[in-house]
């Protein structure tokens, strides 16, 4: 160690009383090198652990995990550093991280998270701790190796607002921008080369083992690898409906679930811990009462579907058919009521441009469509409004299926005839 360098940090080690790590700069004197020391006898002999031909800039920061003896982290003037060997080699941790003084290093132990504090480049967090853990613990060898998560909070709402927002106050949280949102990014490694045609799916399962939803990923390398379900369950959706990214289907409850993460034939599961949004104290039967009206809105969208889909099949089968050897007459007069019959139901013409056309009429669409919007909005129980609406909902398809059914019935000759 240099001659009246300077002492930035003692790091007393939680593993060993008589171990510590001794963190020294001494760039005030234009020695810009890394020192980080180690004992193992309470000070009487130190060892260097760290090379300056591979580890960059004076050092200014350290800490060592408090689950994983062998994971360290170091700061430099140059970035962050991370060692999976307890200090015998290092490398520089980037992904996104900039080569910039890192100052102070925390664990949050809670959360699994290490928060970087740097100088003028803001605050940075590395929520995935678990999967570090279990990576330098137990390095994979198989194909594929499905990792540890954190709890995941169920979000309420449809965003986070930022600290401080005047709108909003400060009861609320901070989403940073690599962090997904109602959503959660399950861990995996792949131990293989990979190419474009390669993918890896994930099948859902709740706690009784039934299966909900199915996602994939065909963005992986070797490596670390993450796969993004919404914690949701597969639900139907209305013809026409606007389905984007942050689409989803219906919440899932808190509690335990299961992810089967399956590349090449080779299946790993994972567990999901899903805890309720800590901002709102409700009452988990609340909970309970938005699922279960969710589940029954989403039969009768699933019932209205199918029978859409149906008259949309024979549409396509008829207009499929050959002009010049088929009953062009009865064809015209078949599709013309197949036309009726889903201008009965659907609340606005198909063939018009989005935003062109209007209507107050009542019909299984309109109805569903609003109490599909309503379900996704609520935070409490759903209201007798809430039921009634759903109610008239499911007889107005009542009424669609007897006149499809009568359809069918009354054309079946004709229908059979093509």
């Amino acid at each position: 160690m240099p001659k009246e360098a300077w002492i930035a940090r003692i790091h007393a080690s939680r593993y060993d009383k008589k171990t510590a790590w001794l963190v020294v700069n001494n760039y005030r004197k234009g020695d810009y090198k890394p020192y980080l020391f180690k004992t193992s006898d309470y000070g009487m002999t130190w060892s260097s652990m760290v090379n300056e031909n591979k580890v960059k800039g004076y050092t200014l920061s350290f800490i060592q995990d408090p689950v994983e003896k062998d994971l360290l982290f170091l700061g430099t003037e140059n970035g962050l550093w991370v060692s999976t060997n307890e200090g015998l080699d290092w490398t520089q941790f980037k992904n996104g991280f900039p080569s910039v003084s890192t100052m102070d290093l925390v664990i949050q132990e809670k959360e699994s998270a290490l928060v970087v504090g740097t100088f003028g480049r803001a605050i940075w967090v590395l929520d995935d701790l678990l999967s570090l853990r279990e990576i330098v613990s137990s390095p994979p060898k198989q194909k594929l190796t499905a990792l540890p998560l954190n709890e995941v909070v169920q979000v309420k709402g449809l965003f986070i607002a930022p600290p401080g927002n005047i709108w909003s106050g400060f009861h609320t949280t901070f989403e940073g921008e690599n962090r997904v949102f109602q959503k959660v990014s399950i861990p995996f490694y792949l131990n293989e080369e990979t190419n474009a045609l390669d993918s890896v799916s994930a099948v859902i399962k709740n706690s009784e083992g039934k299966e909900i939803n199915t996602v994939f990923t065909k963005n992986i390398k070797p490596g670390l690898n993450y796969i993004t379900w919404k914690l949701d369950e597969k639900n139907s959706t209305l013809p026409g409906s606007w389905i984007n990214e942050e689409s989803r289907g219906i919440p899932v409850l808190p509690g335990n679930y299961v992810a089967e993460i399956e590349y090449k034939n080779e299946l790993k599961t994972t567990l999901i811990k899903i805890v309720p949004d800590p901002r709102f104290e409700l009452d988990s039967q609340v909970d309970e009462a938005l699922y279960s009206f969710q589940k029954q809105v989403d039969v009768q969208v699933e019932r209205l579907t199918l029978l859409y889909k149906e008259l949309e099949n024979y549409e396509k089968f008829l207009n499929a058919t050959n002009p010049k050897t088929d009953n062009s007459e009865v064809k015209k007069e078949i599709l013309s009521d197949l036309r009726l019959l889903k201008n009965e139901v659907n609340d606005r013409p198909r063939d018009r441009q989005i935003g062109a056309w209007q209507s107050a009429k009542i019909t299984a669409f309109s109805v569903m469509r609003n109490v599909v919007q309503f379900s996704k909005a609520r935070l409490r129980n759903p209201s007798s409004q809430d039921l009634q609406l759903l109610k008239k909902g499911e007889l107005l398809i009542d009424l669609f299926e007897k006149k499809v059914s009568q359809f069918k019935i009354d054309r079946k000759n004709l229908l059979e005839s093509f």
